[in-house]
């Protein structure tokens, strides 16, 4: 049984604790929130990150222009997933400022406690 609550709700939950870090890089600036989450909740959020970012492995170099919509980039956003008794996952995703607070938000990471 998990020791913390989910935070995208507050339950409690039988199972393996499992983590969401996302790191926001803006301006010089680097901001991590960490979410605690459920298994149920876990696949929703490894679902939307799996659907809107890229995995680490795949970048080349940071890009110019937004993954999403085409315009210049203003953010990187990194997102490390750790599942029970697996090595992490790690994904990135380059963003206009609209679409990086587009991105963060359907990610939820309010829910979670800044780094």
């Amino acid at each position: 049984m998990a020791v913390y609550p989910c935070d995208m709700n507050g339950h409690r939950y039988a199972a393996a604790q499992q983590s969401l870090y996302v790191t926001i890089c803006k301006n010089g600036d680097t901001f991590t929130h960490k979410l605690r989450l459920c298994p149920m909740h876990m696949d929703i959020e490894l679902g939307l990150i799996r659907g809107l970012m890229k995995p680490l492995e795949d970048m080349l170099e940071a890009g110019m222009v937004c993954d999403s919509c085409g315009a210049r980039t203003e953010a990187i956003i990194f997102a490390k997933v750790f599942l029970p008794k697996q090595e992490p996952l790690q994904y990135v995703s380059d963003r206009c400022g609209g679409c990086q607070i587009e991105l963060t938000n359907r990610l939820q990471i309010g829910n979670g406690r800044a780094l």
